[in-house]
């Protein structure tokens, strides 16, 4: 299944390869080189060149101990020697290296996918077409070192705040949060880890030594399997949110199933506050976007919280009736909170007072289990739920409580995650990952949805309707079409797809 999903816009990513000569050159540079060096190693040498196929290898030592070095030719690194092949040196082909390329018109979408046989960070680049439509395939993968729960996206750069950047960070089972560059697509190990545990050093070293003892002088006593030694300041268990403050992009904060929240300074790696004010698992955590040092928090203990991390002072809390699934600041008045619980409920809280929701929807059956606001179009928020069923919501309009706009099956199965574009240009369009393992693309500008004439049109860019019924007219007469990479796949067991969505989906489990 995927867990979590984040969308990147465009000119956001790069590729970076731990060859610095291919990322120079671009694709063919190191293979041209090489060509070149083959040449004018062969128009050197002649017939008086080395050649391993013809000449005896004793005859070839003798020569060059005896000074006769008249066929040898000297490069300036192996690299430029054509016959020093290291596999090392270059891993990319032609086609490789245009398959990795990232267009200034491409955007990514990154998820976690968390399964018995392997967890990994997936990212795919949603690219656009020359007729003008989208099309998805999966770019590179990170292999995760336990079952991933949540992630947070930043365009941060520890090591250069002048340079936008592409980074995720990671909460899995363990207690530590990895943070990955998702540029490097050869990378194997997190760009940086917060907290977890101390390497190779057992936390209860003295209470084995004790057993032993004691088995010494007769008595049978049962031995302690030695355990890890957390870092100082670490979480204790799973880390199940993460958070990254926009006004001071170095900090992140993560809520864990050890019922604190911590605020993390990325750039020296260590934590600089921890918050005890819930009695349960911490499931979300959201920074204010105008107010610096203000944070939204989300627990298990039926509460939403808003607190100081500076001073470590809550300023006020909000009790609901069942586990908050996740919180988020709203767009529209910063003095107001999401809150979307198990039960199902969507509620509005306005931090002035919390004792009674402004406004509360029953928005599914289930637990709303995902929630995205877009960031291109005010008042527009979907809802997500085990119930499988998608929802798109409009707070701007008249009522008091948001106005239904859509609901659909998103054929992702339970839904998981949801993000919105960032682009005006694709901005109703909408990441969806869930149980059965696949990302799915649905484009709500396409005609079948039925958003155009629900949306005012100040409201959404004509670009988006003239993409979408460009995108309809390609689905109408093609059945599939290729990638530069993968095809497009639909789900085996969804035969009612509308023709005018755009979507893509990978292999599930």
């Amino acid at each position: 299944m995927l867990v979590s999903v984040s969308w990147v816009g465009r000119e956001q990513a790069q590729v970076i390869l731990a060859q610095d000569e291919i990322a120079a050159d671009g694709p063919g540079g190191s293979k041209e080189a090489s060509s070149a060096a083959m040449e004018d190693d062969g128009a050197g040498a002649g017939d008086d060149g080395l050649d391993a196929d013809t000449e005896n290898p004793q005859d070839i030592i003798s020569d060059l101990l005896a000074g006769n070095a008249k066929g040898l030719k000297v490069f300036k690194s192996n690299k430029e020697d054509p016959f020093l092949v290291d596999a090392s040196d270059a891993p990319y082909d032609e086609d490789d290296l245009e398959d990795l390329r990232i267009k200034p018109t491409d955007a990514q979408l990154v998820c976690a996918r968390s399964s018995d046989e392997v967890s990994q960070i997936e990212v795919y680049v949603y690219e656009s077409l020359d007729d003008g439509t989208n099309h998805m395939y999966i770019h590179h993968d990170i292999i995760l070192p336990a079952m991933p729960l949540c992630t947070a996206w930043t365009n941060y750069d520890p090591r250069s705040q002048s340079r936008s950047a592409n980074m995720l960070a990671v909460g899995t089972f363990l207690p530590s949060i990895d943070i990955f560059d998702l540029n490097m697509v050869d990378e194997l190990e997190a760009f940086a880890t917060l907290g977890g545990f101390v390497p190779n050093t057992p936390a209860n070293e003295s209470s084995a030594a004790g057993s032993q003892g004691s088995r010494k002088q007769g008595k049978r006593k049962t031995r302690l399997k030695p355990q890890l030694k957390l870092k100082d300041s670490s979480h204790s268990a799973a880390v199940m949110c993460l958070a990254w403050n926009p006004l001071d992009p170095e900090y992140l904060a993560s809520g864990s199933a050890d019922e604190t929240i911590k605020c993390w300074d990325v750039d020296s790696a260590h934590c600089v506050q921890t918050l005890s004010h819930h009695k349960n698992k911490v499931q979300s955590v959201a920074w204010h976007p105008s107010e610096r040092g203000c944070l939204l928090t989300g627990s298990f203990d039926r509460t939403a919280s808003v607190v100081d991390v500076r001073s470590e002072v809550v300023a006020c809390t909000a009790s609901l009736s069942s586990d908050i699934e996740s919180c988020a600041w709203s767009t529209r008045d910063t003095n107001c909170f999401y809150a979307c619980t198990e039960g199902g409920l969507v509620q509005l809280f306005d931090v002035r007072n919390v004792s009674k929701a402004r406004w509360e929807l029953q928005a599914h059956a289930g637990p709303v289990s995902a929630f995205s606001i877009s960031t291109c179009v005010q008042g527009l928020f979907a809802t997500g739920s085990t119930d499988h069923v998608l929802k798109v919501w409009d707070e701007s309009a008249t009522s008091d409580v948001p106005a239904l706009l859509l609901a659909k099956n998103a054929n992702a199965g339970a839904i998981f995650g949801l993000a919105w574009s960032t682009d005006q240009e694709t901005s109703l369009s909408l990441g969806v990952v869930g149980s059965k393992g696949r990302l799915r693309v649905r484009n709500l500008a396409a005609v079948t949805y039925g958003l155009k004439g629900k949306l005012d049109a100040s409201r959404v860019s004509s670009v988006v309707w003239h993409r979408a019924k460009a995108e309809g007219e390609q689905a109408k007469g093609e059945k599939g079409r290729e990638s530069r990479n993968t095809p497009a796949m639909r789900d085996e067991d969804d035969e009612s797809e509308d023709p005018d969505e755009e979507e893509d989906s990978s292999d599930g489990e």
